[in-house]
């Protein structure tokens, strides 16, 4: 993917990590096992995804070498997951699938099916679709740092949603 171009002011400016306070370890494993997949759903994981795949797994805090495994769809357990892991995971399937600059027919697909597997709604899909996007084309950050910021960011604007939803 080419540069980026856009200033990154408005994000936070902390230096720590904190998609590890999102989601509990075993749901952490199930999202990245699910960004794995979705690397390889062309058939081939280009240097981008490989690069973004490790920075997710630093992000999350899996760094005991379990990426290089990376299990089908059939051995991830989509139902153990909370409403939080099935949205963040679907954001983070679309940040994935955006990390090489390329979106292919296979990559479309798999997301579509990932949206009925995970039970993200259209609405939703293209809210955390529309923000994934945007961390990775207008954002100016290293690869871990791209994930955190997708992570924390989306879980924080999913509890305003929810938040809103439930006031009104």
């Amino acid at each position: 993917m080419g540069p980026k171009n856009r200033s990154t002011s408005r994000m936070r400016k902390d230096d720590g990590m904190t998609a590890l306070l999102t989601l509990d370890p075993a749901a952490r494993r199930s999202v990245l096992a699910l960004l794995g997949c979705m690397a390889g759903a062309d058939g081939d994981v280009s240097e981008e995804e490989s690069e973004a795949l490790a920075g997710a797994a630093l992000a999350l805090g899996v760094t005991d070498g379990s990426i290089l495994t990376v299990p089908t769809l059939d051995e991830i357990d989509f139902d153990s997951m909370d409403r939080q892991a099935r949205l963040l995971a679907y954001a983070g399937a679309v940040w994935m699938m955006l990390a090489d600059g390329l979106t292919l027919r296979r990559e479309s697909s798999l997301l579509s099916h990932l949206a009925e597997r995970l039970r993200v709604g259209p609405d939703m899909a293209r809210f955390l679709g529309s923000f994934a996007r945007w961390v990775r084309t207008e954002t100016e950050l290293p690869w871990h740092r791209e994930a955190d910021l997708l992570f924390t960011e989306a879980a924080r604007r999913l509890a305003r949603v929810e938040a809103h939803q439930r006031a009104a």
